[in-house]
C-alpha cells in the first residue's frame, strides 16, 4: 500500500485493530499517518478492568497473599501469634485491594504507554535520529499492546472456569517458560527471567518493531527490533534484580 493510498483511504478504527493482528504493516502505516491512540487505550483499560474485577470477586486478593505467604520460608518460622497478626493484615489489605486494583488500569495503562513511548523517543529519535514524533510513538505503542486484549479475555475465561484455589495470578496462562517451573525449587532470578520469556511479550515486541520501522521508513525492521528489545532486556534485568533482593 502506497502513502498515496493511505491518504486517500484511511482505515476505520475497527480496520486498524483488525489489521494489527492480520496485516500489521498496513495498520501501522495508517497509524503513523494519523496517530490516534485513544481507542486501543480504552479497549485495553476495559478488558483489564473486567479481568481484575472478575478475579477480585471469584479468587480474591486475600487468597493470593495467603499463597505467597505460605511459599515464604520466613513466614513458616513465625509463631502462631505472629501468623495470626499476618492474617489480620492480609484481610485488611485484600479488602482495600479489592476496590483499588480493578480500577487501577484507568491510570496505569495510559501512564505506562506514555513512559514506553518516551523511552522510544530517546532510543529512536535522539540516539538514532529517526524522523518520528512522540505522538506517533505513543500511538504505535498503544496499538502494539493490543495482543493484551486476547490475553485478558483468555485469563478472564480461566478465572471463571478454574477452581479458585488452583488459579495462579502470576501465570494465569501457560504462555511463558516460568509457568512450567516449580516456584519452590527454582531460584527467584531464574523464575523472573523464565517468566519474561513469554509469547505475548515477543508478539508485542514484534509489533512495536514493525510499527516503528514503517513509521520511520529509513530504519529497517531489524534495527527497530534491536532498538525495542534492548529496553525490554534492561527491564527484565531490573525486574530480576528486584526479585532477588526481595528474596
Amino acid at each position: 500500500m502506497s502513502p498515496q493510498d493511505i491518504e486517500e483511504r484511511p482505515m476505520s478504527e475497527a480496520g486498524r485493530i483488525m489489521n494489527v493482528y492480520l496485516e500489521p504493516k498496513a495498520a501501522f502505516a495508517d497509524i503513523a499517518a494519523r496517530p490516534r491512540p485513544w481507542v486501543p487505550l480504552v479497549l485495553l483499560i476495559v478488558f483489564s478492568v473486567a479481568y481484575l474485577s472478575v478475579f477480585s470477586s471469584r479468587v480474591g486478593w486475600g487468597r493470593v497473599m495467603e499463597q505467597q505467604m505460605e511459599r515464604n520460608p520466613q513466614i513458616q518460622n513465625m509463631s502462631a501469634e505472629q501468623r495470626a497478626k499476618a492474617q489480620e493484615g492480609i484481610a485488611k489489605a485484600s479488602s482495600v485491594m479489592g476496590y483499588v486494583v480493578p480500577v487501577s488500569p484507568i491510570v496505569t495503562i495510559p501512564l505506562f504507554t506514555l513512559v514506553v513511548a518516551g523511552v522510544f523517543v530517546v532510543v529512536f529519535r535522539v540516539m538514532m535520529g529517526a524522523d518520528l514524533t512522540f505522538k506517533q510513538l505513543f500511538a504505535i505503542t498503544a496499538y502494539a499492546w493490543l495482543p493484551d486484549l486476547i490475553y485478558q479475555a483468555a485469563a478472564t475465561a480461566v478465572v471463571l472456569l478454574k477452581n479458585p484455589d488452583e488459579f495462579n495470578m502470576e501465570n494465569p496462562l501457560a504462555f511463558n517458560v516460568g509457568a512450567y517451573l516449580d516456584p519452590q525449587a527454582t531460584s527467584k532470578a531464574v523464575m523472573s527471567i523464565a517468566s519474561s520469556i513469554d509469547l505475548f511479550s515477543f508478539w508485542k515486541i514484534g509489533l512495536l518493531a514493525v510499527g516503528i520501522a514503517v513509521a520511520a521508513r529509513k530504519i529497517s525492521f531489524t534495527t527497530a527490533l534491536i532498538g525495542v528489545t534492548i529496553p525490554w532486556a534492561v527491564w527484565v534485568v531490573a525486574k530480576t534484580g528486584l526479585a532477588v533482593l526481595r528474596g
